[in-house]
């Protein structure tokens, strides 16, 4: 049954400690991603993958993120300086990964923290696992009325608070948009959201300054420039659906996702289902060729 071929899927966890210097790589890992960033409670996160098994998707961010740690502990973290032990200490996580599944994508959750007695000192953990599958249309997402407290650092602290929506996801749900009490929509739990509005023919996704701006949701801006569609940075509107022409979301394992039905947990509201005719196979294409083009290579 497929649950041997499961079995056989290895995961690695990289522990590296007194400044990077120590590196410690273990297969399987005893712990899984949200585990080692509670672990990590007062530092910062990133979630990274990879594209054709060695190279790293807007990489630099990911390295910013990380150095961000800095500036919740009030210390500096020179990035020049992590950049390269950070990339030496995925090459031994990310090596040991593709030895016992030479074909698979992975996903990457790097976690990192300021050691209390020595602020020069850092704990990072890296954990490697397969990079899930996309799922199959018809995508479902709830829509449940929440925030974030600080938004533009990805804060540890976030794991945690992001639990009780989890829990109350849908079974068929595969992501949980969260709306404002006037009815507008900031962002997914672990994605970016985007809306096609049929009345301008242009994109509408939250300001940068409301919502973590993830890597894929850079390369999507970006794709659409090229391919001459408006953005919008204003908050799409839950009472505004029937004018939509599709919706999305994005992140680093599912890039970019048609979202098929919208669950809203109000009294006599309706599902909704979205069609997604104008979001079409070309946009999906072209953001895949761009993520390939800008991914570093690690070796």
């Amino acid at each position: 049954g497929g649950y041997c071929i499961m079995e056989a899927v290895k995961t690695v966890l990289v522990r590296a400690g007194k400044g990077l210097k120590n590196i410690h790589v273990s297969s399987p890992s005893p712990l899984n991603a949200k585990e080692i960033i509670q672990n990590h409670s007062h530092g910062t996160y990133t979630t990274a993958r990879t594209i054709s098994q060695r190279s790293i998707i807007d990489f630099k961010q990911h390295v910013d993120r990380i150095c961000s740690v800095g500036s919740l502990n009030h210390t500096s973290v020179p990035v020049h300086h992590i950049e390269s032990e950070l990339m030496e200490a995925l090459k031994a996580g990310l090596s040991r990964f593709l030895d016992a599944q030479p074909h698979h994508e992975a996903r990457i959750t790097m976690a990192i923290s300021i050691a209390t007695v020595a602020p020069e000192e850092f704990d990072l953990d890296i954990f490697v696992e397969p990079l899930p599958p996309i799922p199959s249309a018809p995508v479902a997402a709830d829509i449940y009325t929440a925030e974030r407290s600080n938004p533009s650092i990805k804060h540890t602290q976030w794991a945690v608070d992001r639990k009780p929506l989890e829990q109350k996801m849908s079974q068929d749900a595969n992501e949980v948009i969260m709306q404002d009490s006037l009815g507008k929509l900031y962002e997914g739990l672990s994605s970016n959201f985007f809306v096609l509005d049929n009345r301008d023919g242009k994109i509408h996704t939250a300001p940068d300054t409301l919502v973590l701006a993830g890597t894929i949701r850079g390369i999507i801006l970006k794709a659409c420039e090229e391919m001459k569609i408006e953005v919008s940075y204003d908050l799409p509107q839950v009472d505004e659906m029937e004018h939509w022409g599709g919706a999305f979301i994005s992140s680093t394992s599912r890039l970019l996702l048609p979202i098929d039905l919208i669950h809203l947990h109000e009294p006599n509201k309706k599902d909704v289902k979205i069609n997604n005719r104008k979001v079409n196979h070309e946009q999906r294409e072209r953001v895949h060729n761009k993520l390939v083009n800008e991914a570093t290579a690690l070796w």
